[in-house]
């Protein structure tokens, strides 16, 4: 159907079936700033039920958005690119955020998310650089891959006990993400989804927590078998555990510097081989005009998110930080 326009509060919308409610598709004649958009609870007698699909994306001239009671969903990408909303308000009716909804709203600044939202979803709010403030109600349970992806303004972060799951990339590149607490109800934190996270002193786990906990700050399995992350502002040296018996690819990948001992260890643990560094000596080679002679390094190769350096006689050694 034709979207209808609507005179009042220039929103183009159509009334959906299924939802058995008003959709808002867009809004024609977009001011070109400081638009406070304040979405209306009815429309022609009906109830507003979704933000339908790019309905605002890109429209970089809205600064605000108001939503109303009775709203359940956000469709994809609503409100992507638009790069001047400061502030949303989202209702507690509200039980579906979608796929990339606020991608890049460079603008914004916090956000609540009500807890009869079940999911954050793919890339919901990657790219949010001025994004500080993240509230997440009880009630949701995954966080999605790359949801908070290069929030570079969120400092700390709390998340309620409802939470399961943190997949992949949840937080990367969130550069001033300073603490971060595992709640008890979390079974799975996915590949890379804390890297790249440089002012990260500790991550703290919750005592109950049955698949994961903490030393000092350091994530592990609940059995201490398996090494998660090094926080990188944790820095200096480390003795790893003797209980470590797996270290996860990206455990390093933030390079803090360790002694020569502590390496030994995590060479053995990781089990990195000679022959499987030989085999990207060609391309290493074009690495090497950027080293001083006098380093006794050949080459340079990231593999597995671990920096590789060879000597003079193709061994490998692993080495994280200068």
């Amino acid at each position: 159907a034709t979207p209808t326009p609507n005179a009042e509060h220039r929103l183009e919308y159509e009334y959906d079936e299924e939802l058995r409610g008003i959709v808002i598709t867009g809004y024609y004649d977009m001011p070109a700033n400081n638009v406070d958009l304040v979405i209306p609870e009815t429309i022609d007698g009906e109830q507003v039920v979704s933000i339908g699909n790019q309905a605002f994306a890109d429209c970089t001239g809205i600064k605000s958005v108001t939503l109303p009671d009775g709203l359940t969903k956000i469709d994809y990408a609503a409100f992507r690119g638009c790069t001047n909303l400061t502030s949303v308000a989202i209702p507690d009716s509200v039980t579906l955020i979608d796929w990339r909804a606020f991608e890049g709203c460079t603008g914004l600044a916090s956000i609540a998310i009500p807890g009869g939202v079940t999911a954050i979803g793919w890339n919901t709010f990657v790219g949010c650089t001025s994004l500080a403030r993240v509230t997440i109600s009880d009630g949701v349970t995954e966080i999605g891959e790359s949801a908070f992806e290069g929030c570079m303004g969120l400092s700390n972060l709390s998340m309620p006990d409802s939470v399961t799951l943190i997949d992949d990339r949840a937080f990367y590149n969130c550069s001033s993400l300073a603490s971060v607490t595992i709640p008890a109800g979390v079974t799975r934190i996915g590949t890379e989804a804390f890297s790249g996270c440089l002012a990260l002193e500790g991550i703290t786990v919750a005592p109950d927590n049955p698949a994961y906990t903490d030393i000092d700050g350091v994530p592990f399995s609940k059995d201490k078998t398996a090494l998660l992350l090094f926080p990188s502002s944790k820095g200096g040296s480390y003795d790893i555990p003797d209980s470590v018996t797996t270290i996860k690819p990206e455990a390093f990948a933030n390079r803090p510097s360790f002694d020569s001992a502590a390496l030994e260890r995590i060479r053995d643990i990781a089990g990195l081989k000679a022959d499987l560094v030989r085999a990207y000596i060609e391309e290493i080679n074009a690495y090497e005009d950027a080293y001083p002679e006098d380093r006794t390094v050949i080459g340079i190769f990231r593999l597995d998110y671990d920096l590789i350096y060879l000597d003079e006689d193709d061994t490998p050694e692993l080495v994280i930080g200068q």
